[in-house]
């Protein structure tokens, strides 16, 4: 079930942007935030997002979309979901983070390890791998 928002102990919050601009929540914005929300996100917090992208990054393609998760964990079992098939094939990383491995072992993934050292994956062992 939901939350009874008259126990949350917030009336509002604001956060100042670097560039000085002020986002403000109002109680019932608020509320709403710290409710279970759609899987991709608060619809006005995506709308924001999205319309930031555009302004700031300008993507090429404007075949793309965006999801807010409540954590790591979160995130990359839905973009493993969106992307992987069982059997796919899965470079990852030795070592890697283990909430990774977590997320992707229900998918039934075969994971080959790509070696890394002090400046990150090792070029030619990704190169033999690839061949």
């Amino acid at each position: 079930g939901l939350p009874n928002p008259a126990t949350f102990p917030f009336a509002s919050m604001n956060v100042e942007l670097l560039d000085g601009t002020t986002l403000s929540l109002p109680a019932a914005e608020l509320a709403k935030g710290l409710q279970y929300s759609p899987t991709p996100g608060l619809p006005p917090l995506l709308d924001f997002l999205k319309a930031r992208q555009e302004r700031v990054h300008k993507p090429v393609s404007g075949d793309w979309d965006m999801l807010v998760a409540g954590g790591s964990q979160d995130l990359l079992s839905k973009t493993f979901d969106m992307l992987l098939n069982e059997g796919d094939e899965v470079l990852i990383e030795e070592p890697t983070y283990s909430g990774a491995l977590a997320a992707i072992a229900p998918l039934g993934c075969r994971l080959v390890g790509v070696p890394t050292d002090a400046n990150g994956i090792i070029p030619e062992k990704l190169e033999q791998l690839l061949q």
